[in-house]
């Protein structure tokens, strides 16, 4: 399944590593995974919720980090997902993983 991973980023000092952790388990289980952690800096807000919403437009499924809430473009993601019609999973912070949702 192609994954979106939705979080916090400016509200989250570590959110590199964070991502990163997530994508890797996803990935273990056979994902593959997109990341707009991986995105340069530079580019205006909704620069980023546009090439955001263009990588959710191809995922199967929005994979919300336990962080979620805690930032507006996440919830912004949320919400273009769900009308979108994708699948949405919130994730454990402990263990990210989508098996058991499948």
């Amino acid at each position: 399944m192609k994954v979106y991973i939705s979080g916090a980023i400016s509200s989250d000092p570590n959110y590199i590593d964070h991502f990163q952790r997530t994508a890797i388990a996803l990935h273990g289980e056979g994902h593959l995974v997109m990341s707009p952690a991986l995105l340069p800096y530079g580019f205006e807000y909704e620069d980023y919720m546009h090439i955001c919403y263009a990588m959710i437009d191809v995922c199967d499924c929005l994979y919300l980090m336990h962080n979620w809430a805690d930032s507006p473009g996440a919830c912004r993601e949320k919400t273009y997902a769900e009308q979108k019609k994708k699948r949405v999973v919130v994730g454990s912070h402990s263990k990210p993983h989508l098996r058991s949702e499948v």
